[in-house]
This record gives C-alpha cells, structure tokens and sequence, in this order.
C-alpha cells in the first residue's frame, strides 16, 4: 500500500489494529486491514507530535496532541475523543513544558499510554510521561537511562529497550498502587548487528506477543532480499537463545526507503469519524 505523501509514522504503535499516521497541518487515522483513512485532524501546532490511545474501560479511542518543542507559548497537551460525535480538543492536566521524543516510541497497555520525553530535548533529562487515557490525566515517571531507548510491550508490561552494538539492556516498568519501579536485565545478541549481505545495521524494531526481539534491516535496497530476524533468549543470558530469519524480495526502491514495521498488529474493520 502506497503512503500519502508527506505522511509520517514515527514509530506509531498500532492500537487494535489502528495507527496514527502524522502530516505537517493534520492527522489521520490508519487502518491498515481496510486501507482507509479517516477524515483529517487539524493539528493545533505548526509542529506537534500525537498519540492514539485506547480506554478499554470505556470503549473509547483518544488522540494526545502536544507542541513538538516546549518553547511554544501555548504549550498545554490537549486530548480529544474519536468517534460520531462532534468533538473538541480538551487541555490536559497534570503536566506541561515537556516535549515528547519523536523516535522512541509509544506504547498504549491497559488504558494508559506511554512516552518519553524531556524539557528540553537532551536524553539526559529525559523521563517517562504516562497519559490515563480515561482520567486525560498526565504524570511523569522517572527513568534510570540517559540514553536513547525504545519503548515496547512484552506480557503486557512496559518495557525500554536500549540495543547498542551487539548489546540489548532492557528496563521493565514494576507498577503497583503507591510506586513505579524499574527492574533490568542484559542479552546478548546471537549475530552481529551489520549485516554484510545488505551492507547495512540490523534495527530493534520491537518484541510481539511470543516475547521475540524482532530485527530488519534500516534501509531497503530492492535488489537484495529484505532480512527479518526473529530472536528469544529466556531465562539468564547464559541459556541458549534461538534465532529464525525471514527473508522477502522485491521490497523497497532504494536505500533511501524508509522502513516501518508494527509488531503484533491485529486485524480490525474499526472506522473511526472524526
């Protein structure tokens, strides 16, 4: 399927098989099952960074809109319901003057969307913003890392991945009523992060449902097959990991494409009105 042009995803989690897609004025909603958008969404920014989120309470889908730097004068995130009804952009509580990291990632679990983000850009004070998509309440949790992370889900918890050479240092979010922990671990790859074949790096892109690293190639050359790599090691890093590769041809026209890639995305014929 062919993106509109000008369409970004920057990591767009795909929630119950529906993804944000972002343009520089507005912003649609993708499903990819139906190959239909949704009306556009004007953004409320000349440069603004949103997430879709899911209330399974409720039944309800949320976009949450912010400026893409916290300079702006109007800084205040704002929210608005998706649906048949004529809706409005709501200001959100709880915390301003923060900008959200275009390429980390976000990740919606059980009602609450997550996101990095720092106030002034710098990973080194980065920290961990959580959206109750019910409440449209924002709070901020700390981080242990002062790198570049992604952000993932594996069993239903939320998880920061740091995949630096052949090195990957997972943080695991331990919530309960009162506080938020992080717990970590290390792995160690079972190949090498360049691939020689393609002359290109090996990417994270993300863990699915079987708790499987998934990596590709970052960039796409049409005449060498596209490489997928799937690898799980249980248990300690000294236990056995395995490794399966999936390869696909005829992908891309150039190493300049862009690869995008939604692990564990789910079927829907969901239609979403703005």
């Amino acid at each position: 399927m062919t993106c509109p042009k000008g369409w970004t995803f920057l990591r767009a989690h795909s929630v119950n098989g529906l993804i944000c897609a972002l343009a520089p004025r507005h912003l649609q909603i993708w499903n990819p099952t139906t190959r239909r958008f949704t009306s556009s969404l004007k953004n409320l920014w000349t440069d603004s960074v949103s997430f879709l989120g899911y209330d399974p309470i409720g039944g309800t889908y949320k976009v949450l809109s912010l400026p893409a730097y916290p300079s702006h004068a109007d800084n205040q995130p704002r929210a608005q319901t998706l649906g048949g009804a004529q809706e409005s952009w709501r200001v959100v509580q709880g915390l301003t003057d923060h900008a959200p990291f275009r390429r980390s990632g976000q990740q919606c679990i059980n009602g609450v969307l997550y996101y990095l983000a720092s106030p002034d850009l710098s990973v080194c004070n980065q920290f961990l913003v959580r959206f109750h998509v019910r409440s449209e309440k924002l709070t901020r949790i700390d981080v242990p890392w002062t790198r570049c992370c992604l952000l993932m889900a594996s069993e239903g918890k939320l998880v920061s991945v740091l995949s630096l050479g052949d090195d990957i240092t997972m943080w695991t979010l331990e919530e309960d009523a009162e506080k938020a922990e992080w717990s970590c671990i290390r792995r160690k790859l079972p190949f090498p992060s360049y691939d020689p074949v393609s002359e290109t790096w090996l990417e994270l892109m993300g863990i699915n449902d079987a708790g499987e690293f998934i990596y590709v190639q970052s960039a796409v050359e049409k005449e060498i097959p596209f490489h997928i790599l799937y690898f799980m090691q249980r248990g300690t890093a000294s236990e056995e990991s395995w490794l399966k590769e999936l390869l696909m041809t005829n992908l891309g026209a150039g190493m300049d494409s862009e690869t995008n890639l939604w692990i564990s995305h789910r079927e829907s014929l969901v239609f979403l009105l703005i």
